[in-house]
């Protein structure tokens, strides 16, 4: 079947989602989360869009970005392909880290702009991962005492709906959050019955591999135990696909042969 066409944004503006393949983490820890920020910092350079909101989740980001030098393809395509290179040579694995269609929506108004905003910096917080928007270390929100080059401050307070200033309060806009609401928020914890970090925690126990890179690293009858224990602990098939880096068909498959 041919792929639906992306739906173009007059402003240019778009909400990006980069996924992992099958929905496993892209970041093992803080070291992987700040390659990639520094990835973005370089094909900013390189491409010379404009960066407005970004957010690091386990396993997957959110960027509100404006082409600019480069279409939007190709922007992601430099993004993905560097750190997945990078992120493969670390953890001597091979293969795919990025779903192979990130997901796009075009921003084509104020309004929905400071609702995508506020989205993004919101994800963390609705997640359990901190208690404000501030307090998360791997999103813009992190940036903004510093006033980082990576994100287009000026830019964004001329683009702002509810007052041209980004912080606790504006996200906490009643009429933006109501707008929120109408969104999905797309983090991983809500589908699950323990956050990734417990599962990892469980997998470290039953295995002694912390990361995917390494878990798959083991033979075949040592991941067939891992699967079935896990699965034992009340962990889903999509969150053990997750955390191993496997196929969730894989996982299914050996789980119920043992």
């Amino acid at each position: 079947m041919p792929r639906t066409a992306r739906q173009s944004s007059e402003t240019a503006i778009y909400h990006v989602i980069i996924r992992g393949i099958n929905q496993q983490p892209i970041f093992d820890d803080d070291a992987d989360r700040q390659k990639f920020i520094e990835i973005l910092r370089q094909v900013k350079t390189v491409s010379e869009f404009k960066l407005y909101a970004f957010c690091l989740m386990g396993n997957h980001v959110h960027l509100l970005i404006e082409e600019a030098g480069e279409r939007l393809s190709q922007v992601l395509k430099r993004i993905g392909s560097r750190y997945a290179g990078w992120f493969n040579w670390k953890y001597q694995r091979q293969g795919h880290l990025f779903q192979d269609r990130f997901k796009s929506e075009p921003v084509t108004d104020d309004s929905y702009f400071s609702t995508v905003l506020s989205y993004i910096h919101l994800n963390p917080v609705k997640a359990g991962l901190c208690k404000q928007a501030k307090d998360y270390a791997w999103s813009s929100m992190g940036l903004l005492q510093r006033r980082d080059s990576l994100v287009n401050w000026e830019d964004l307070s001329k683009l702002l709906a509810f007052g041209g200033e980004l912080n606790e309060e504006s996200l906490a806009n009643p009429a933006v959050l109501k707008a929120t609401d109408t969104l999905p928020m797309d983090f991983e914890a809500h589908q699950i019955r323990c956050t990734d970090a417990q599962a990892v925690e469980l997998m470290v126990e039953i295995c002694g591999e912390k990361t995917a890179a390494g878990f798959q690293k083991l033979d075949a009858p040592a991941q067939r135990r891992a699967y079935a224990a896990l699965a034992a602990k009340g962990l889903s098939i999509r969150q053990i696909a997750r955390i191993t880096g496997s196929s969730k068909g894989v996982v299914e498959r050996w789980r119920k042969s043992d």
